[in-house]
Order: structure tokens, then C-alpha cells, then sequence
């Protein structure tokens, strides 16, 4: 069993585009890219934290359990 970071269905429910996000957040806008579609693997918590103030979120509501 993996996790895995999905982010794109908080930015979608905060109507957020990923151009909005990337700015809200100081992350560019293809790592953001690169994030939805799980192109990235491993996240600092800085990053993390960063996200979750964005998205108004704890850790939990984006992280997934996969059974990759």
C-alpha cells in the first residue's frame, strides 16, 4: 500500500485554478502540474505546508491510500 498526494480535487472544491494555486503558494506552476499528475513522488513538509494553507486543509484531507 502507497500514499499518494491529490491535491487536485481540494484546488478544484476551493475553485482554484493550478495557475492560482501556484501563486497563492510560491511553488511554480509545472511542479504544481507535475504534483496532480503524480509525476512527484516525494514532498518537503515546507511544501506540504504550504499547500494545505492554500487549500485550507489539514495534511490528511490529501493524502490518499493507494495499492500501488
Amino acid at each position: 500500500m502507497a500514499i499518494k498526494l491529490d491535491i487536485r480535487d481540494r484546488r478544484i472544491q476551493c475553485k482554484l485554478t493550478q495557475k492560482d494555486l501556484a501563486q497563492k503558494t510560491g511553488i511554480s506552476l509545472s511542479y504544481i502540474r507535475r504534483i496532480e499528475q503524480t509525476e512527484i513522488t516525494r514532498l518537503s513538509t515546507d511544501l506540504l505546508e504550504k499547500l494545505c494553507t492554500a487549500l485550507e486543509c489539514k495534511v490528511g484531507d490529501i493524502l490518499i491510500h493507494t495499492d500501488d
